[in-house]
This record gives C-alpha cells, sequence and structure tokens, in this order.
C-alpha cells in the first residue's frame, strides 16, 4: 500500500538517502533550495536553508551533508549551517548545473550534470575524492540522473535521461574506475522519462518515472520489467530504501512541470511517499571528509 508520508506539496524534491546512524530520511528541495530531514520514528521534520539550487546531497563519515548544487560541489556543514569547502567543475560551462549523485563503497561521491535545454551531449559525471578532488568519468552526457552499484559491488547502473536507457559499467572499487559500458534496460518512451535508481538486495533497479506516475523494478540481467508501482505524482523523481530493516521503499516527487489538470488528478504531487516492496535496500554510503 502506496502511502503518502508528507504532502510537502514541493516544487522539485529528489535525491532521498537514509542515515542508518540517525535513523533518518535526507532530501534536497531544487527550488526551494533546501534540505529536508525526516525521523519516521517521531515523525519529526527537519530543514536547512541554503542559498544554492541543489541537485543531489549524500552524507558524509563526520555527519554533514556533500552538495551537488549549480555548477559545484561542496561540503556543508550541519552545525554552522553553511559550506565549508566546495569545488566548481563546471564553473566554466554556462549550459550546465548539477543533477543526481551518490557514493560508492569507498567514500567517493559520484555527481552528474545537465544541460539546461536537455537537448545536447554536453554534460559531465564526475567522481570526487577524499579532499574534493575530481576525475572526469564520462563526457557527451546529457541528462545524468539515476545511479547505483550491483551488491557485489561489480557492477556500476547509470541512467542519462534523454537517452531513456539504463547502462551498466564494469566497476573497480579498488580504485574508482568504470569500463565495458553496455545498455541493459531499453527504457518504454511512453512511460514517461527514467529518472532516480535504486537497488535492492536481489540486485533488482528500481526506477522513478518522470512524467510516468509511477515507479519500476527491473531485472538488470535480462532487461525486462518485472513490476510496476503507482504513485500519486505525475511526476515521480527518486527512490532509496530506508527503515531499521531496510525494507520501505521512499519515493520523492515534484509539483513543477505539471499543469492544473494533472494537478487535480494528482493534488498530492511534491509529496514524500513510501511502502514496503517486501525486499530490502542495501546499507548507505558516506562520504569520506
Amino acid at each position: 500500500m502506496m502511502e503518502l508520508v508528507l504532502d510537502l506539496k514541493a516544487p522539485l524534491c529528489e535525491s532521498p538517502i537514509w542515515d542508518e546512524k540517525t535513523e533518518k530520511l535526507f532530501w534536497d528541495d531544487y527550488y526551494q533550495k533546501r534540505i529536508y530531514s525526516y525521523e519516521p520514528a517521531t515523525g519529526a521534520l527537519g530543514s536547512y536553508q541554503l542559498d544554492v539550487m541543489p541537485g543531489s546531497i549524500a552524507l558524509t563519515d563526520r555527519g554533514n551533508i556533500i552538495v551537488a548544487y549549480e555548477k559545484s560541489i561542496g561540503i556543508f556543514d550541519v552545525s554552522k549551517k553553511c559550506f565549508i569547502r566546495s569545488i566548481s567543475p563546471e564553473a566554466h560551462i554556462s549550459t550546465n548545473h548539477f543533477n543526481d549523485g551518490k557514493c560508492d563503497t569507498e567514500g567517493r561521491f559520484w555527481a552528474g550534470s545537465i544541460t539546461e535545454t536537455q537537448k545536447e551531449a554536453l554534460a559531465f559525471l564526475y567522481r570526487v575524492d577524499v579532499g574534493l578532488e575530481y576525475t572526469e568519468m564520462l563526457d557527451g552526457v546529457i541528462t545524468s540522473n539515476g545511479l547505483c552499484w550491483s551488491p557485489d559491488n561489480k557492477i556500476f547502473y547509470y541512467i542519462d535521461t534523454m537517452r531513456f536507457s539504463v547502462d551498466a559499467f564494469d566497476f573497480s572499487a579498488e580504485d574508482g574506475t568504470i569500463s565495458n559500458r553496455h545498455t541493459v534496460i531499453d527504457f518504454p518512451r511512453d512511460k514517461g522519462r527514467p529518472d532516480g535508481m535504486t537497488i535492492d538486495e536481489d540486485g533488482m533497479l528500481w526506477i522513478a518515472h518522470w512524467k510516468g506516475a509511477c515507479i519500476s523494478r527491473w531485472n538488470p540481467n535480462t532487461g525486462s520489467c518485472l513490476e510496476v508501482f503507482p504513485v500519486p505524482s505525475y511526476n515521480v523523481t527518486s527512490v532509496y530504501f530506508g527503515g531499521k530493516r531496510l525494507d520501505t521503499l521512499y519515493i520523492t516527487t515534484a509539483r513543477s512541470s505539471t499543469d492544473e489538470d494533472m494537478l487535480n488528478e494528482y493534488p498530492h504531487s511534491g509529496g514524500l511517499f513510501c511502502f514496503k516492496p517486501g525486499v530490502k535496500g542495501l546499507r548507505p554510503n558516506y562520504f569520506r571528509e
């Protein structure tokens, strides 16, 4: 049963991440320049107000938040409520801004950019290491989006939304390299656009459908769609497993790019949703400051 957790009516919530240390869910709101936290045990909702637009977030091993925002990536100190270090890999690129990102098991943050028009292949995917040293991992990207790693940590999965596919790479955890790119899922163009993504303990991929009002579960070994779950929001942005047992799938959505007729059909657009799909996710990874 799909549950409306918070009726935020937010413009663009995305990048949910579970913190097993505090047992809270974190996510960002791009247009409201905000990072939210939610504690399921108490229902407490908290937030940090930024002066930049966050595309994605991840938690650090020191209790801070690494944020990919606009043309930069920085460490947001939660006690000081400000950025204490930052880099700007795309300061020289007027057409791009940062979008989705996640940490790998070795504490490296992977984040990609998108082009403003989402037509030209002028964006990139980066890997950010300790000390905020960054490496360009992919070029020729249009809309960098969902990313995750297989349970055995040998495969990196990646979505470039406007290519309507999920690609897989051989992944080396030791040195953080990717190789042997190949498409494992051809995403149906009549079901919206593939957005955020996560993976469960069985190695199946969960994908949010922007302009599709649903999420779906896929087998990357066969390229087949296993299940589709309707979501009461036209624009579904991302998914992530949380809860004490990592058995609750949290779903972020957006109210932006939704016309009046769609809002009448989906009045809770921009809310946070969840349900228990009967499988568990993987433990969250933290950025090494």
